[in-house]
């Protein structure tokens, strides 16, 4: 962008400092909203994956885990997206995939996958799961 005069050129250079201190910010916000995440699920839910693994698995081909599975779900539906389509674009994003695995110390499978399993379990078996860990 060419500006030909001295005060329209330095406003231009601060707003580009504004924007990137924005980024910077919510690049912390996330960290920390990721931090707490983890904090509270270690906390309130510190045997969560053995409660989630023990879950029947109706599947014949078994390329995730049951913990892997199930933990997708809850975090689509933490995460609030606005449907399976947007949360698997933004699992296609590296970044986004790299933080779920380091957060969760899990694969993330394809919304899809997690969508079939939970058509194919017994809703009393997911029922009594969700009892559990409301009574700890």
């Amino acid at each position: 962008m060419f500006l030909n005069n001295y005060q329209e050129r330095d406003k231009y250079e601060r707003s580009k400092l504004t924007v990137s201190s924005d980024v910077l910010n919510a690049k912390t916000r996330g960290q920390k909203i990721a931090l707490e995440l983890r904090r509270t699920m270690n906390h309130f839910f510190p045997d969560l994956y053995d409660r989630l693994e023990i879950i029947s698995d109706p599947r014949k081909r078994k390329d995730y885990s049951m913990t892997e599975i199930l933990l997708a779900g809850i975090f689509l539906f933490t995460c609030k997206e606005g449907s399976r389509n947007a949360f698997n674009n933004d699992r296609a994003k590296e970044q986004f995939l790299e933080n779920y695995q380091t957060l969760f110390n899990k694969r993330l499978p394809h919304m899809d996958t997690v969508d079939e399993v939970l058509r194919a379990l017994e809703n009393d078996e997911l029922d009594k799961l969700i009892l559990k860990i409301l009574r700890h």
